[in-house]
């Protein structure tokens, strides 16, 4: 079992056992701060726990999180990757040019570190297919955002954060994280 499905699994089997004593919602928001405090003690104890070797997809956040989830699922960065005018200009544009312009293969990478940022991560290089991109992890998902610690370089921008897969979650930040991405 994954570190995160073992967060996932204790989560769900903290509300469970919560669940039969919640009447009304300001109880059930009451019993998910519980479950969360429980998981991060259980972190603190054991933190092998926060040490996930994988991201996680999105769906994982609707449990706590169903507005932003629902919010996040229809938004421009959760389809970034997909959205047609992407594919068109990335697959069908700039890669064919790569074999004419081998200099643009960093700005493929820099496309890709934007737009489907796990599969760039995973890879450490441009994607040449769309069957490189895992469809529950393409776009920028929650756990991307939630786990960047930094970035490389002078300043920020083109796709040059630093993040690794962790079950403890980082911001919101000061300023506007997509400052991350440029």
């Amino acid at each position: 079992m994954t570190h995160s499905a073992q967060i996932e699994y204790e989560m769900k089997s903290v509300k469970n056992s919560i669940r039969p004593f919640m009447k009304n919602t300001y109880e059930k928001g009451t019993a998910y701060t519980l479950a969360m405090a429980v998981v991060c003690l259980m972190v603190y104890i054991n933190p092998s726990l926060a040490r996930s070797a994988e991201y996680s997809s999105s769906s994982l956040c609707r449990g706590c999180h169903t507005d932003i989830y629902k919010q996040h699922s229809e938004s421009m960065h959760e389809k970034s990757f997909t959205n047609p005018v992407f594919q068109s200009q990335y697959f069908n544009e700039l890669l064919p040019q790569i074999e004419r312009e081998p200099d643009l293969r960093i700005e493929a990478e820099a496309c890709t570190a934007c737009h489907s940022p796990i599969a760039y991560l995973k890879l450490r290089k441009h994607i040449t297919s769309k069957e490189q991109v895992n469809p529950r992890m393409s776009g920028v998902t929650c756990d991307i955002c939630h786990t960047i610690t930094g970035y490389t370089g002078k300043r920020h921008g083109n796709g040059n954060f630093i993040s690794k897969p962790s079950d403890i979650k980082l911001g919101p930040f000061k300023t506007n994280p997509c400052n991350f991405c440029g």
